[in-house]
């Protein structure tokens, strides 16, 4: 599911690389500022940024930290500025690694391109001025709206040598790129960003992209950090492959054993599909680093079989129906037609797990969210509270319980003149844990309510 905002993001960010190769004048010398120490293996929630005043982001120095010698970083990008989010989950995965974990909380989605690249650019310099960090290896793990902003940073800065794109894919282009870097794509099998990110991989290889596809099976979220360990070792083990760190056997022989459990969950019962794409990720990582000609083999064998043939075909054919649903969900919504979406709600909401269309379902339904929840969000703010109530009627089948739903419904009741109804919704949606809390607070329309 590719979009024209994704290609005009993308334009810009462009127009950004010539303007900055304009003459500029020499800015003046200012004095490197001086920072305290920081605790180690310790996540800091908040630690200051002093270039950018009132920003912050999330950190955790491995126990091991020495400023003496350089040491790899990986930032996380979330879509909601939920930095230690990611770094809660994955700290392990630091001290495995023998990484910095940094956690931006200043980032998020709605920004423009200008106030993006602010915060980035900001970021980056400061922690790269704070700690010791190795220049051949900076990362960004980005979900959802943070992997685009991820992959336009690596666009625009050639010292990013990685990005590992969980939940959403990456911006069109229209030109050839200044430099390329590894990219590794993370996808839940009933993520409605799924088809985008199927796609994806196919659309990077035409274009000489170094890709890698990992698949779970969840939905739109950060992945485990199983697979998180696996998207991190791809990264390392490409940098072993391009000369740029030693060779580090202890990691080799851990992807292959994670490669070898996964391709058997997969063989039994089989998958073919799921087991045709760990193939290809475990001969692609551990390429020129490891003896992959075993798993060649038995892709080559796979792929003449008559059960993969079959799935590949059901695939097809699930593709171009699941594409065409999407398109039905959004003429739907134009025609506000609630009863067709409770229909639908019903139908998909039944499957089972078991069910071969069980993951597609679960995709459609996280598509009618989304799209439920951006159409009740532009009628809100187009002060239509007739089609706002029926959008809201299509959140509410599948994110009833959602913080979001509570926070546009607490809207709806304010347009309505329910103020009392409006603070106990608003109530609840901080209370449970709104994504982005600052919205409540920054709209407008809120600020007859006493929220804390």
């Amino acid at each position: 599911m590719k979009s024209f905002i994704f290609t005009l993001v993308l334009a810009l960010a462009f127009s950004g690389l010539f303007t900055r190769c304009k003459k500029q004048e020499k800015p003046s010398v200012s004095p490197a500022p001086v920072f305290s120490p920081l605790p180690k293996g310790k996540l800091l929630k908040k630690v200051a940024l002093t270039s950018l005043p009132g920003q912050n982001y999330a950190l955790y120095l491995p126990p091991t930290y020495d400023s003496t010698k350089t040491w790899p970083v990986v930032y996380f990008f979330d879509a909601h500025a939920r930095g230690s989010l990611p770094l809660q989950r994955y700290r392990a995965l630091a001290d495995s690694f023998g990484s910095i974990f940094i956690g931006a909380n200043n980032l998020k989605n709605g920004l423009n391109l200008l106030e993006l690249n602010r915060r980035t650019n900001g970021l980056l310099q400061e922690t790269a001025q704070r700690f010791a960090i190795d220049s051949s290896q900076k990362y960004i793990m980005g979900f959802s709206g943070g992997a685009r902003s991820a992959v336009v940073a690596a666009l625009q800065r050639p010292d990013i040598q990685g990005v590992v794109g969980c939940a959403a894919g990456f911006p069109q282009w229209n030109r050839p790129l200044k430099h390329r870097f590894d990219y590794v794509i993370v996808a839940g099998k009933g993520d409605f960003n799924y088809l985008e990110l199927v796609q994806l991989e196919d659309d990077l290889i035409l274009h000489r992209m170094p890709v890698w596809y990992i698949e779970f099976e969840g939905k739109h979220r950060w992945p485990d950090s199983l697979i998180a360990r696996k998207a991190l070792s791809v990264l390392w083990l490409a940098a072993m492959r391009e000369g740029r760190i030693p060779r580090n056997e202890r990691l080799i022989k851990q992807f292959v054993a994670l490669e070898k459990a996964a391709i058997k969950q997969w063989q039994n019962p089989l998958k073919p599909l799921s087991l045709e794409k760990e193939y290809r990720l475990a001969i692609g990582a551990l390429q020129g680093l490891s003896d992959v000609t075993h798993w060649q083999a038995a892709l080559k064998k796979l792929q003449t079989t008559t059960a993969y043939l079959n799935a590949r075909a059901a695939w097809k054919k699930e593709e171009h129906e699941e594409t065409k649903l999407q398109k039905e969900i959004q003429r739907a919504l134009i025609r506000v037609d609630v009863g067709w979406f409770r229909r639908a709600y019903q139908h998909w909401h039944a499957t089972k797990p078991t069910d071969n269309n069980y993951w597609q379902a679960q995709r459609l339904l996280g598509y009618m969210s989304l799209m439920a929840y951006l159409y009740a969000e532009h009628a809100l703010k187009a002060n239509d509270t007739k089609a706002a109530h029926a959008y809201l009627q299509i959140y509410a089948l599948t994110d009833a319980n959602n913080a979001d739903f509570y926070y546009l419904s607490a809207w709806y009741e304010l347009l309505q003149k329910n103020i009392a109804r409006a603070q106990t919704l608003a109530e609840k949606a901080l209370k449970i844990g709104l994504d982005d809390p600052e919205k409540i607070f920054a709209n407008p329309v809120f600020s007859v309510l006493k929220l804390h």
